[in-house]
């Protein structure tokens, strides 16, 4: 286990998460990620996914809304 109350940081040129990992605590909290997220299998999110660029091979959505062209 780690706890801390202050800062983490690794160095390295891999690190590896396992199992279920929740980043922040509540729907307030903001998560900022500098770089490439990939995922091998689906990403889901409950409320609002905001991006300044998006692309697709494909994109199943029951529900679409956007300020500009789709």
């Amino acid at each position: 286990n780690i706890s801390s109350s202050g800062n983490i940081s690794a160095s390295g040129t891999s690190h590896h998460l396992g199992n279920n990992v929740t980043l922040g605590d509540d729907c307030d909290d903001q998560i900022t990620i500098l770089g490439t997220i990939t995922a091998s299998c689906d990403i889901s999110a409950s409320g609002t996914i905001t991006t300044n660029n998006l692309y697709s091979n494909h994109i199943t959505a029951s529900i679409i809304s956007a300020s500009s062209g789709i």
